[in-house]
């Protein structure tokens, strides 16, 4: 037990270390910049429990669960297009075709291919999209994690609508 306030400590350190590294941007395209904030975090602790007599075993198994429980969540709640939604409606009642107005102004194809740029995926060549060398080594993992080249055709055809092509 007299471990558990370091972990404690340690995770709410994590996590708003996190928020801070990530400035603004959406975990998944800035996740190296949490990871080293959860890896730098658990490192110290670590170090901690290596000076104990026992526990780092155990502390090591908890710190990766409790990085992908912070991840799920964080990646989830800022993703969900309901809590978008309900959010939206936090501010006055509206019907269905102002509220989805108002969500396209807010988080819209263009908000998207912005943060698409932000995060360097992107790039913008004049008046047009390329994709990045960054941009490409993240299609190569997720075409090798699919097990395809290439992706479906109703995947190009959201993606052509996402970049309003």
């Amino acid at each position: 037990m007299r471990g558990l306030l370091p972990v404690l400590v340690g995770l709410a350190l994590a996590s708003v270390g996190s928020e801070f590294a990530l400035r603004g941007r959406k975990v998944q395209t800035a996740l190296g910049s949490a990871l080293l904030v959860w890896a730098a975090t658990g490192g110290v602790l670590l170090f901690w429990f290596f000076t104990r007599p026992s526990g780092w075993g155990s502390f090591s198994v908890f710190w990766s669960g409790a990085f992908l429980a912070w991840f799920g969540v964080r990646s989830h709640v800022e993703s969900s297009i309901l809590l978008r939604m309900v959010y939206l409606l936090g501010r006055g009642p509206k019907n269905a075709e102002e509220l989805l107005e108002e969500y396209e102004r807010f988080y819209g194809s263009q908000q998207r291919v912005e943060e698409l740029v932000r995060s360097g995926l992107l790039e913008r060549r004049g008046n047009a999209l390329a994709v990045t060398r960054k941009g490409r080594t993240v299609l190569l993992v997720a075409r090798a994690l699919r097990g395809r080249s290439a992706p479906a055709s109703n995947e190009a055809a959201r993606s052509h609508a996402l970049l309003g092509r």
